[in-house]
């Protein structure tokens, strides 16, 4: 019996060590793969938020003179708030991009920290409060593109200037992020 057993440990041992090479070579492979992944994905996800940044940074100028001038003009009641925009250059919202991170976050979360991802979903969330207040804007906009009273003017400054509060968020929450990563 004892012969027996010793020839069973003889057979079994190298089988047990094969597997656990085996297994040891797959999760090495595996973890070096995620790794590779998680630094593609986190250069994509860089890359979107500088586009981000830029984007916000080249439209906040046009929303500060369009702020001024709405103040400058806030006694004239011979000009129309359509005047002032159209004199300012106009209102756009900045082209915010978020689907590389959101795939990111959707598939393989486990594998970034928590001061990644929670940093990705307050960019979002301050994306999506600024399309909110974009929205609001354009409806009250929309309907006083021809006031010229001081009041009406005033109701469309603080619509605005809560849009531009909302684009200096993200500006920052961006700005934050990049410096993070650095």
């Amino acid at each position: 019996m004892l012969k027996y057993l010793k020839h069973v440990l003889k057979e079994m041992v190298p089988v047990i060590l094969g597997i656990l090479i085996a297994l040891f070579i797959s999760n090495w492979k595996e973890n070096r793969t995620n790794e590779q992944y998680v630094t593609k994905a986190l250069a994509t996800i860089e890359t979107e938020v500088k586009e981000n940044l830029s984007s916000v940074s080249e439209i906040l100028p046009r929303h500060y003179a369009l702020l001024e001038q709405l103040v400058a003009e806030l006694e004239n009641d011979t000009l129309t708030i359509a005047e002032i925009i159209t004199d300012a250059g106009g209102v756009q919202l900045p082209t915010i991009r978020s689907a590389s991170w959101k795939f990111f976050l959707s598939s393989k979360t486990e594998l970034i920290d928590y001061p990644i991802i929670s940093a990705l979903i307050e960019m979002d969330e301050s994306k999506r409060v600024m399309d909110i207040k974009f929205e609001q804007f354009l409806t009250y906009a929309y309907q006083y593109m021809a006031a010229s009273s001081q009041k009406d003017k005033e109701m469309f400054i603080a619509y605005f200037s809560n849009l531009v509060d909302s684009e200096e968020t993200l500006k920052a929450l961006c700005e934050v992020y990049l410096s993070d990563e650095e």
